[in-house]
């Protein structure tokens, strides 16, 4: 899901439930979550967004398997490069962002101010 929304002169585009990690009947949807990022990744950069908001259900169960949390760092990694990106949980969850997300959810860490 998305949607773009031209707010006076910055343009925000707002997605949700990624559930990276999911699988249908025990088939992996790696290939459709990668070919959603590299479209979002291009769009981003083709439109000019000023910002992304990335709100809930990314992935999709509490503790994702590693290839999902590598789809996710590597779609943070592009759309940090290019544009704002703005996480968000969605429903509460326990814990805190994996250590692999600590440089994209720590502003200063994000900044290039802390390792």
């Amino acid at each position: 899901m998305g949607a773009l929304c031209h707010t006076g002169i910055m343009l925000i585009l707002h997605t949700s439930d990624w559930h990276l990690g999911r699988t249908l009947h025990g088939a992996s949807l790696g290939d459709s979550a990668d070919a959603f990022i590299e479209w979002l990744v291009a769009l981003v950069r083709e439109r000019g967004v000023d910002a992304v908001l990335i709100s809930g259900d990314v992935f999709d169960r509490a503790v994702p398997p590693v290839d999902a949390l590598a789809r996710m760092r590597r779609a943070l990694r592009e759309l940090t490069e290019i544009t704002t990106v703005i996480l968000t949980s969605g429903k509460p969850r326990r814990g805190r962002a994996p250590r692999a997300f600590r440089r994209f959810t720590d502003p200063l860490a994000a900044r290039g101010d802390r390792p």
